[in-house]
């Protein structure tokens, strides 16, 4: 489920930067999606 800074209620450059400190802390890693489409990915999942 995906959510925009309004719902979250922060500014999207304090989120980025929260998980800019996150990933080069190595805390958060990002993985990249399997599937390329979205769509694909929902289905088959």
């Amino acid at each position: 489920m995906y959510t925009s800074d309004s719902d979250v209620g922060v500014d999207f450059r304090t989120l980025n930067s929260y998980l800019s400190v996150l990933t080069n802390t190595y805390i958060v890693k990002f993985v990249p999606p399997y599937y390329t489409k979205r769509h694909n990915e929902i289905k088959k999942s």
